[in-house]
């Protein structure tokens, strides 16, 4: 079995704290508001693929992502 670190992350906005787990230990905890970062553009991209019905995006610039909405 694989040794996991537990990151702690205290949401302001919500007021309470978010336990996540890597596999990484040579990472900074600060790094853990990255990975928070990295969730939202994920949930934004399938609100985008959602409401827009698109299926998958032709380009990875936004120019690209502009053009194709």
């Amino acid at each position: 079995m694989e040794e996991l670190r537990s990151v702690t992350v205290w949401l302001e906005d919500k007021q309470k704290e978010l336990e996540l787990l890597t596999d990484h230990f040579g990472l900074a905890a600060a790094l853990a508001a990255t990975y928070m970062e990295r969730w939202q553009i994920e949930l934004f991209f399938k609100q985008l693929k959602q409401h827009l019905k698109i299926k998958t995006f032709v380009g990875t610039s936004a120019n690209a992502a502009c053009i194709q909405i």
